[in-house]
């Protein structure tokens, strides 16, 4: 039901540069009407460039849960 990209350019400090970019999909699903489930799978990549060695900031996220529907 729901898929988008973010990304973000930069975030610098001091001698230090991450450039990142992050991908979201995920799904809802309706059932009554009081509740809902929902699941969401996030990738995030991107690295530490600094004076040191690079280092990866890649991760994997995944969200699960269930929503009360209140009117």
């Amino acid at each position: 039901d729901t898929a988008h990209v973010e990304v973000i350019v930069s975030t610098v400090s001091g001698d230090s540069f991450h450039p990142l970019i992050s991908v979201v999909t995920g799904a809802n699903y309706y059932f009554q009407k009081v509740f809902h489930i929902f699941g969401e799978v996030r990738y995030t990549g991107g690295k530490h460039i600094s004076n040191f060695p690079a280092r990866s900031l890649g991760d994997v996220k995944f969200s699960f849960g269930l929503g009360f529907n209140f009117r």
